[in-house]
């Protein structure tokens, strides 16, 4: 669902496969939410932060993505 957000989030700028992405969950060890991080050089250099949004209800999940900005 995250992938799929992010996806949305970036076209029709990019058209990025499901393999230029990778998610990642919780991890209560090293305190860091569920997000998901860019693999695609061609893609990363153009975009700045990916800000990422995870909740759920029972059987229902949503997801939502903020691309920021890259400044040249």
């Amino acid at each position: 669902s995250l992938k799929e957000s992010l996806y949305k989030a970036l076209y029709p700028h990019f058209r990025p496969t499901w393999k230029d992405f990778t998610y990642f969950g919780l991890d209560p060890n090293i305190k860091r939410a569920p997000g998901i991080m860019c693999n695609a050089e061609h893609i990363s250099q153009r975009i700045g932060r990916i800000f990422s949004s995870v909740s759920h209800d029972g059987d229902y999940v949503f997801t939502s993505v903020i691309i920021e900005g890259k400044n040249s």
